[in-house]
């Protein structure tokens, strides 16, 4: 499923609530993010976490980017929930921010190229640009269920994809800025981003 808004897998939901806020949900779980505008480049202004019927806030002026890559690939990226944060509860959720226009994001982590059975992860994208669409999604691995994949499409402003397991870059066309809230069940302590 591409180019959509809403996404249903088995454990992971991504909804948009608003124009300015989406909610990912997972096992007893979820994380929702606001922005300040409703188009281009995500700024979160709040991020919210619920388990089990409990809700608090994620102090988002506190969290600190991890630098990834350099050059054409050098991103920010915010981890909101890791390991640290939820326990070994499963949802994983951030947002990632390219350094500037037209830039792509490198290879993925290392156990994304171990291919298994039951991934799931699901990006919305802010595009910081006038074009339409914006930016290319690869993928080249499987989907959730091993089917294997391998494609590029179109993605947009405020749209979301599901991300299949294995190589996944995102390539900001000429004059976009590509930002995204990704989520992701980290089923098992391999699947970790975050050690």
């Amino acid at each position: 499923m591409r180019n959509s808004v809403d996404i249903q897998l088995a454990n992971l939901k991504l909804e948009k609530l608003s124009d300015y806020a989406i909610k990912f949900s997972g096992i007893n779980e979820s994380v929702s993010f606001t922005f300040g505008s409703s188009s281009g480049v995500l700024d979160v202004t709040g991020v919210e976490y619920e388990l089990d019927g409990k809700k608090s806030l994620v102090d988002v002026p506190s969290v600190v980017p991890a630098i990834i890559g350099s050059g054409a690939t050098k991103r920010s990226v915010f981890h909101f929930l890791d390991k640290q944060f939820v326990g070994n509860r499963g949802l994983r959720a951030g947002i990632t921010i390219h350094g500037a226009e037209s830039q792509w994001s490198s290879l993925p982590h290392d156990f994304e190229l171990n291919l298994e059975e039951g991934f799931e992860e699901s990006f919305f994208y802010g595009l910081g640009s006038e074009e339409i669409p914006g930016a290319i999604q690869v993928g080249r691995g499987v989907w959730q269920d091993l089917s294997p994949v391998d494609e590029c499409w179109f993605v947009g402003d405020r749209q979301s994809s599901i991300i299949p397991m294995g190589y996944h870059p995102i390539v900001g066309l000429p004059g976009t800025i590509v930002s995204y809230c990704w989520a992701y069940i980290a089923k098992h302590p391999h699947w970790e981003k975050v050690k």
